[in-house]
């Protein structure tokens, strides 16, 4: 092989094809031939230069292919002499050493332009050049990786072969031809999965979580983490290359077919449960989420194993313990509900004998006006001084029967949450009435003096339940009591601010100390030794939270002690009620059922004297005989009688006449209004002892144009007709002690 101006020359056949005749034609001239001149029509003179004309152009055609062939490709190809000078440069070689062939031709491997480094990073000498050991050893070098640095200050890496052309003629070392391609891109790819790889690796084998690689094929363990050797105790070099069953780790062969059931056909992880045996033997819960990934072509699982037996063994001991809880909690409400009942009832028996005073008060006057009449039958005859005595009968009647009336009120069940508005100056008048006998004759006859003093505006509403309302302000009223066992003054007080209505009960007693403030509204906390159950007070919190409200203690030792409550105001709907007077009855015939003979007798003569035509029965038996038997425009009935009762007479009544009025007339009116319990076929319900208006308006409800009371607004009505005596509380109205009115505060009028 030689060079031509830079270009290899490499003769191809056609070259052999042109030198065969020439060599047979200089054979025949020389006289070894058997041919002549003639015979190749060629004259040798001539012939010899023509044919070397015809080599040069088969050598430069064949040189120009391979030129055309060099320039092609995208590998960089070299060529060195003897020397190490470069004679060629490919265009390929040229772009990826960056240089021009023009500086490439000529130089030598001991003077690169920018550095070379190894594929570790590290500087290369130029002895250590590809080209250069083939030229020093003759030997070629295949596979060599080298970094040689940009001018743009990159590293581009190159794969090097450098290999030897030998003189077929010398057997010596000619040229040394260096071919390389760019393997950056290749190398990077490679490092990112390397990288990639590692740090997979470093997560796989530093994660908490147990994980293990498995061939989906043979089953065998391919990799395992210390978590994974944790749990079941083997080591790694123990499991890999042997499986599951073999070690015995599978506690149920089921289990394992469960886990790596086709995991290619999840859409995602799917978690399942197993039980796994440990090298000790132990068995431990686990779940399981296997994913298929591929590792070298080969089909593997990759499984994440949780350890959940310390789980599901806590999950086990607080479902228990949440029985627990649920069963004390239970006996703790019902023991709660027991306390509370026994503090309403203690409240309730606290307030009976001062109750059972005044209601004898009450019976004092009628027992000694009937007696006045019944020993001086003289006094008959004396108009004015009967009809005092009667009238003064009825007050005291009226007295009695408000007092059962508050003590229902007080003791009503709470069950209903409905709010209404509520006045408060009504609520602190009512109240204080009703806890006198507490504070004023149980604390006098103590030899304590306890004044009430009401301290109230016009009227203040306020949205809520009166019954609890009216709980909150008794048991505030019996604190106070408890905290001035030498007596004192109670101020009770109301007024408004904004949005708010302000409920203020303030005592000169002993006062709390600050710990005991901070205390006093915890359920059980008491203060007052064996006799106090400690809910009392955190039973007003309870009623203010309810109320949407706020309560705040002011309190200093010998001082006393203000409670103030924040209630949210009521919207302003008008100033109360107006009665409506009932259109004239007209003359009815009414069945009226009553087992109790005097009560039969006064009812009766009053729907008589009103011009009733009234039938009486004394029994639901005889009452339904008597309906039977006759047309009535309404039936009155008793509810407790002995035979058929009021409830068993209304369904009787109203299943042979679905249309005719009911009216029950009971002793459990007010009972029935509590519980908002409506007996079935009743029309209204009127509570003994009943008014004269109140007979008349329920009688005309009930016949009225067609109008006729709804079950529930029939339980009202009881409350409804007494409007008389239980309306709003008006300014300067006689009936409600001189401090609930508008008038300068003063103490409750006593009364004996």
């Amino acid at each position: 092989m030689t060079i031509n101006d830079g270009l290899p020359c490499c003769p191809g056949e056609e070259v052999e094809d042109l030198v065969s005749p020439l060599a047979a034609t200089d054979e025949t001239l020389k006289g070894g031939g058997s041919g002549t001149s003639s015979d190749v029509g060629l004259d040798p003179a001539r012939a010899i230069p023509y044919l070397l004309r015809e080599v040069q152009a088969a050598l430069h055609a064949s040189e120009s292919r391979h030129w055309a062939l060099l320039e092609s490709i995208t590998a960089g190809v070299v060529v060195h002499d003897q020397t190490g000078r470069i004679i060629y440069a490919n265009a390929a070689a040229c772009a990826l050493l960056d240089r021009p062939r023009d500086q490439l031709l000529g130089c030598t491997p001991l003077a690169p332009r920018g550095q070379i480094i190894h594929e570790d990073g590290s500087p290369c000498p130029s002895d250590a050049y590809p080209a250069v050991i083939t030229l020093r050893t003759g030997a070629p070098v295949r596979g060599a990786v080298m970094g040689i640095a940009t001018p743009a200050g990159t590293t581009r890496w190159l794969l090097i072969d450098s290999v030897p052309v030998v003189d077929p003629r010398t057997s010596a070392l000619g040229e040394v031809v260096v071919t390389f391609v760019d393997i950056t891109e290749r190398r990077r790819i490679e490092e990112a999965l390397r990288l990639s790889e590692e740090r997979f690796a470093t997560a796989f084998r530093a994660s908490p979580i147990a994980l293990s690689i498995t061939s989906l094929a043979t089953d065998r363990i391919i990799d395992v983490n210390a978590a994974l050797e944790r749990l079941v105790g083997y080591g790694r070099d123990e499991l890999i290359g042997r499986t599951g069953v073999e070690l015995g780790i599978w506690l149920d062969a089921a289990d394992r077919a469960r886990v790596f059931a086709t995991p290619s056909q999840h859409t995602g992880p799917t978690e399942v449960a197993a039980r796994l045996r440990t090298r000790t033997g132990e068995e431990r819960e686990t779940l399981i989420t296997v994913k298929e990934i591929e590792l070298s072509g080969e089909r593997c699982g990759l499984a994440l194993i949780w350890d959940v037996t310390e789980r599901n063994r806590m999950a086990l001991e607080l479902e228990a313990r949440n029985r627990e809880l649920t069963t004390a909690l239970a006996e703790l409400k019902s023991t709660q509900q027991q306390v509370i009942q026994q503090e309403r009832l203690r409240a309730l028996g606290e307030m009976a004998s001062g109750i059972a005073h005044d209601f004898n008060n009450a019976l004092a006057p009628i027992v000694g006006y009937v007696e006045l009449l019944l020993l001086n039958p003289r006094e008959l005859e004396n108009a004015t001084t009967v009809r005092g005595y009667l009238q003064n009968v009825a007050t005291a009647a009226t007295d009695a029967e408000a007092i059962v009336r508050r003590l229902r009120e007080f003791y009503r069940a709470q069950e209903d949450e409905e709010f209404s508005p509520v006045d408060l100056r009504a609520l602190i008048a009512q109240t204080a009435l009703l806890t006198r006998p507490r504070w004023r004759d149980q604390a006098q006859a103590a030899g304590a003096t306890i004044e009430v003093i009401t301290k109230t505006g016009g009227p203040m509403r306020v949205l809520g339940n009166e019954s609890e309302l009216r709980e909150l302000l008794t048991n505030l009223i019996f604190n106070a009591v408890d905290a001035m066992p030498a007596g004192g003054t109670i101020e009770l007080r109301a007024r408004i601010e904004g949005s708010e209505a302000i409920l203020e009960v303030a005592d000169t007693g002993i006062g709390m100390s600050e710990e005991v403030r901070r205390r006093c509204l915890e359920p059980f906390f008491t203060t007052k030794g064996p006799g106090g159950t400690g809910l009392g007070l955190s039973t007003v919190q309870g009623i203010v939270r309810r109320h949407a409200g706020h309560i705040e203690i002011d309190s200093t030792p010998g001082r006393g002690t203000t409670f103030q409550i924040r209630l949210p105001r009521a919207p302003n709907t008008g100033t109360g009620r107006t009665a409506q007077k009932p259109d004239v009855i007209r003359p009815l015939r009414i069945l009226y059922a009553e087992d109790e003979p005097r009560i039969r007798e006064s009812v009766a003569k009053i729907l008589a004297a009103d011009g009733h035509e009234v039938e009486v029965a004394s029994s639901g038996r005889a009452a339904l005989e008597c309906f039977l038997r006759g047309y009535y425009d309404v039936v009155i009935t008793d509810r407790a009688m002995s035979d058929i009762n009021g409830d068993q007479l209304a369904r009787a009544i109203k299943a042979r006449a679905p249309t005719k009025p009911v009216i029950m007339l009971t002793g459990f009116g007010d009972l029935l209004h509590a519980t908002q319990t409506h007996p079935e076929g009743v029309d209204l319900v009127l509570s003994k002892p009943v008014r004269i208006r109140e007979l008349r308006r329920a009688i005309a409800t009930v016949t009225g144009s067609g109008s006729r009371l709804n079950p529930t607004a029939a339980l009202y009505y009881a409350e409804a007709t007494k409007s008389d005596e239980e309306s709003p509380p008006r300014d300067g109205d006689s009936s409600l002690p001189r401090d609930a009115q508008n008038d300068p505060p003063t103490q409750v009028p006593p009364e004996d």
